[in-house]
């Protein structure tokens, strides 16, 4: 194992958002440890861009308030620092651009005839039999990426943390 991943805490941080017409933007972000135990739990209230945001922002409005707006709030909120960010929404990939540490992309199971995600400077790589994206642009290379993905992470399924997080993103919301 080299150095630089050794220097790493082994926790990870899971950041998605969800989005419909009612609510609006809604970010979550679990930090576990390497058992898949919850460590912090963060997200924002609900958040609706107006029609001015949308006309002046067009097509970059998501990667705008997914990435550099709610999923950095959401991280730089936290007290633990982690290895590697996973996420299933493309448009938070842009948060890589905001923090030191890697941005990994979770794709979510692809429906039938569904293509791969366009996912440029991310490279897909395979970790425990699950299909990944990880950065080819951060300040650690692709290899100790994996290698903290695989020697240091215990979950059997890189998804799952984002099924708890849009369940108590949903209870968060009904207790509201």
């Amino acid at each position: 194992m080299s150095d630089s991943v050794r220097d790493f805490r082994p926790f990870f941080g899971f950041v998605t958002v969800t989005s419909d017409e009612r609510r609006g933007y809604v970010g979550g972000y679990l930090v576990l440890n390497p058992s898949g135990r919850p460590l912090e739990f963060h997200c924002t209230s609900p958040f609706r861009p107006n029609r001015t945001q949308e006309i002046l922002y067009g097509h970059s409005l998501d990667n705008y308030l997914c990435g550099e707006q709610i999923a950095h709030s959401l991280v730089s909120r936290t007290q633990q620092p982690v290895a590697v960010v996973l996420t299933n929404h493309l448009a938070v990939l842009s948060l890589s651009a905001c923090i030191d540490v890697p941005v990994v992309y979770v794709p979510k199971m692809p429906k039938v005839g569904e293509l791969e995600p366009d996912v440029a400077n991310w490279q897909p790589v395979t970790v425990q039999r699950q299909r990944l994206f990880v950065p080819t642009h951060a300040a650690m290379s692709v290899d100790e990426i994996v290698e903290i993905l695989t020697n240091q992470a215990q979950f059997h399924n890189f998804a799952e943390p984002f099924e708890r997080i849009g369940l108590a993103l949903e209870e968060t919301q009904r207790a509201a």
